[in-house]
């Protein structure tokens, strides 16, 4: 019993590695009936989640190779592991060849489907992977459980009879201001699961601009406001009743994105948000007078876990991944970006959106 309770945990968290990768993972039985399997998987076979977890692993191998299939599935049945060459036959009926890699775990075999072109391709690529989520994964931590300990803390201080009113005021805007961090941080990772996963599809809707703007300065004011920052608003006399279409939430995620950058990095001056409208276009500038980024650097900040330097994650905080998601954002809403910046000069983010 307990080496079977051993067995399902390694399983698990087999399972949970392989499924932020960019190689397929497939859990079978010694049968080689499907029992898990990751997105990489889905878009490597052609099938869905639901069509898969019904499947034998062979019911993916062309007819050639079914019974080398059955004879290494037995042989990995008396074989802690082996590696295979063979061919997929997708949904679509394309041929696509693939390296299989197997370990045998108690009852159950492990996959992983590699399409990479050289296996010295595939190390480096988990490599590279490996050491940016190294840095990824204590930064979410941080990001939860500093603002959650705030909660905590605070929350219980507020039963402290010894505190005056005026202290717990203090106190419940400290809460406040936390939840908000949480909240934001939060719904960045559901983003970023949504884009990596392709689940994010936009919604076109009609709504005023100038709210979206109004909603955008409310939201960050704050933030603002404790970097004694102001933050300005140009709107290049845009119509009170001016409406765009297209979809409210990513739009305003993407601005949010890029402005939290610019309070981050930035330590006085002012930060603006400038907005222009045009026939079938909506454009936005965010210019702020922060630590600016060398040209050299310009294009790795919007890769996923990055900043352009380790240190500034210690000393701003932060994912690495709000940029990313800006970028994602704006690809998913057809529309173009550019970034001019210098070192400690300051950055400007252009982005245009088409709205019909």
């Amino acid at each position: 019993m307990q080496n079977r309770i051993n067995d399902n945990i390694v399983g698990e968290k087999k399972v949970k590695l392989i499924s932020i990768s960019d190689i397929g993972f497939i859990k079978t039985d010694i049968n080689g009936g499907i029992i898990e399997i990751n997105n990489i998987s889905c878009i490597q076979t052609g099938y869905e989640y639901k069509e898969l977890i019904e499947m034998n692993i062979s019911d993916f191998i062309t007819d050639i190779q079914k019974e080398e299939i059955t004879s290494f599935i037995k042989r990995m049945y008396e074989e802690r592991g082996y590696k295979f060459e063979l061919s997929y036959l997708n949904k679509k009926g394309d041929i696509l060849p693939v390296t299989l890699t197997a370990t045998k775990k108690g009852r159950y075999i492990y996959n992983n489907i590699s399409t990479s072109t050289t296996e010295k391709n595939i190390q480096k690529d988990l490599l590279q992977n490996s050491t940016e989520k190294y840095f990824f994964l204590p930064n979410i931590s941080h990001e939860l459980r500093t603002p959650m300990n705030a909660i905590v803390n605070f929350g219980n201080m507020l039963n402290d009879k010894s505190f005056n009113n005026n202290e717990k005021k203090e106190f419940i805007s400290i809460i406040n201001n936390n939840c908000s961090h949480l909240l934001n941080t939060v719904d960045n990772l559901a983003y970023y699961s949504m884009v990596r996963n392709n689940e994010l599809i936009p919604e076109k809707v009609n709504f005023n601009l100038n709210k979206l703007i109004i909603d955008l300065y409310d939201e960050h004011k704050v933030d603002a406001k404790k970097k004694r920052i102001k933050l300005k608003i140009n709107m290049f006399e845009i119509n009170p009743d001016s409406t765009i279409t297209t979809d409210y939430k990513i739009l305003k995620k993407t601005i949010s994105c890029i402005v939290d950058n610019a309070i981050k990095f930035t330590e006085h001056g002012d930060i603006e948000l400038v907005c222009m409208l045009e026939e079938s276009l909506v454009n936005f500038w965010i210019v702020d007078k922060g630590i600016g980024i060398p040209k050299e650097k310009q294009a790795l900040i919007f890769k996923e876990f990055k900043q352009i330097d380790e240190s500034l994650t210690r000393a701003y905080g932060g994912m690495g991944i709000g940029l990313t998601l800006a970028c994602s954002f704006i690809k998913l809403l057809n529309g173009k970006y550019k970034l001019t910046s210098s070192r400690n000069e300051g950055t400007t983010f252009y982005i245009q959106i088409p709205i019909v």
